[in-house]
């Protein structure tokens, strides 16, 4: 009995360390502009982010990304946008756009340089009055990522002085 006793103490003393690891959310890989873990979005639709991705940079320096993930892991979804921000080290130039498709939950986190002529509540407000929101709750990803763009391009050639077309 004792044995049992030394073995069972020796075996979760060597597990002990391995415990916070099984409660850290998992974050992609940075894939450039469209990280699609969920594989939610269909081929054009990834092709189309990916191109429009790089005429933003080039028109108005701002390195937009985005990122689907299945599930947050227990994380708020902020909480999950802002730590993956950081992770891909995007910087005040960046502005990631981040939807967990099996929670139909989004959030957006911007550096400071896109923050100063884009605030957040502007951003933040593309989401439900472009019809992203909707779309993305049902499960229309296409659509939802469609229209957001279509709000952002409005918005992004305002404060920016640009004329990004969106192809």
């Amino acid at each position: 009995k004792l044995i049992k006793t030394v073995l069972a103490l020796a075996l979760a003393t060597a597990l002990l360390p391995c415990v916070p690891a099984l409660g850290e959310a998992r974050y992609p890989t940075l894939n450039g502009a469209l990280t699609d873990d969920a594989s939610a979005l269909g081929q054009t639709v990834a092709g189309d982010i990916a191109a429009y991705a790089e005429k933003v940079e080039a028109a108005a320096g701002v390195q937009l990304h985005v990122a689907l993930v299945l599930f947050l892991d227990g994380e708020p979804v902020q909480t999950y946008a802002d730590t993956l921000f950081s992770r891909w080290a995007l910087g005040g130039d960046g502005l990631l756009l981040l939807g967990a498709a099996a929670e139909d939950s989004f959030a957006l986190c911007a550096g400071e340089n896109v923050e100063a002529k884009l605030s957040e509540a502007s951003l933040t407000s593309l989401l439900y009055a472009s019809g992203f929101s909707d779309a993305f709750k049902t499960q229309r990803y296409d659509a939802a990522f469609g229209a957001f763009f279509v709000a952002f391009n409005d918005l992004l050639n305002r404060q920016y002085g640009t004329q990004v077309e969106l192809g």
